[in-house]
């Protein structure tokens, strides 16, 4: 508050400190201080696109025919914004659920509130790319005939062990035909076979989706700022334009051409008129200039990761014996 009418120790050219009067009246303690101190803190929105760059292999097959490539783009868009974040003047404290940054000052909360539904389109994406390296790898056929099997369908696994084939597929397709003349009933079936011909070593990865982005690396903001008082309206004082950045509270030095040069409140050293005080001529009043946000967080950013998924091919077994 206002200091109580008193008087005080204040600041000399000498450098030996002057005792001066101060009155406070009438009484001023609600409306005015001489000083203070708070917290305050700075807001802001940062709109990160990310980018999952995921392979899926089947190494075995790629040593023994090469790599065939096959690409395919998704995308999904978090709709999720507020309006009200940067500008809620109601702010008192952090968003509950904030979490804390790696500078060990800012906090940050999520507002990707689609999170669960984009990982759980790159588990489907991983899943199809899965299914087709597979369906790729059971472009053996073999077939055979027997009598009338109704017992199989589609959904089952049959072995053959002849002495000129042996093998185990799941059946692809069934073909019934009957012979009203002879009678005959026959079943002619194709059993679909996996195989990669390579080491028969790898093991399928865990379809999982990538983490995601990490946060950006930003240097520790300044998190105490010491407030200057600037005295304008002389022309032994700094420019308005080297000063007007700085925090602080702005004043003039009072200028009074009634009183003429002799006296402490005029002079031509302090008078507008002089072309050296013009440009010392202060925007009156209390400023306050935060820390600049570091780019990497308040920029529109890109960030990309990447995932590798091995897939193991089943290798039934399939042995033909010739002549």
């Amino acid at each position: 508050e206002v200091w109580p009418s008193d008087t005080y120790p204040t600041y000399s050219d000498t450098g030996v400190a002057m005792t001066i009067g101060w009155a406070n009246n009438p009484t001023v303690t609600a409306d005015l201080c001489t000083g203070a101190t708070w917290t305050a803190a700075r807001r802001w929105m940062q709109t990160v696109t990310e980018t999952a760059t995921i392979t899926v292999n089947a190494t075995e097959s790629q040593e023994v025919i090469g790599i065939l490539a096959d690409n395919e783009k998704y995308g999904f868009e978090d709709p999720t914004d507020d309006e009200t974040w940067e500008t809620d003047l109601e702010y008192t404290d952090f968003a509950t659920g904030a979490t804390l940054m790696g500078n060990g000052v800012d906090k940050k909360i999520e507002l990707d509130d689609a999170r669960d539904e984009f990982e759980a389109a790159q588990t489907v994406a991983i899943a199809k790319a899965r299914g087709d390296i597979l369906r790729g790898h059971r472009g053996t056929t073999v077939t055979f005939q027997t009598p009338f099997a109704p017992s199989v369908g589609l959904e089952a696994t049959v072995e053959i062990d002849t002495t000129y084939l042996q093998c185990t597929g799941r059946v692809r397709r069934i073909v019934d035909t009957w012979n009203i003349d002879s009678g005959e009933c026959l079943s002619t079936i194709s059993l679909a076979l996996y195989r990669h011909n390579g080491s028969g070593l790898t093991s399928d990865t865990e379809i999982a989706p990538v983490e995601g982005a990490a946060d950006p690396d930003e240097t520790k903001p300044e998190t105490r700022i010491t407030m200057g008082l600037y005295i304008g309206g002389q022309d032994d004082r700094p420019k308005w334009s080297t000063v007007e950045a700085e925090s602080g509270y702005f004043v003039n030095l009072p200028f009074d051409p009634a009183y003429g040069s002799a006296t402490l409140r005029g002079g031509w050293s302090r008078n507008p008129e002089n072309p050296q005080v013009a440009p010392r001529i202060y925007e009156s009043g209390f400023r306050c200039k935060y820390p600049d946000i570091d780019e990497s967080y308040a920029d529109p950013q890109n960030a990309a990761a990447t995932a590798t998924i091995e897939v193991a091919i089943p290798e039934d077994p399939l042995v033909i014996v010739s002549g």
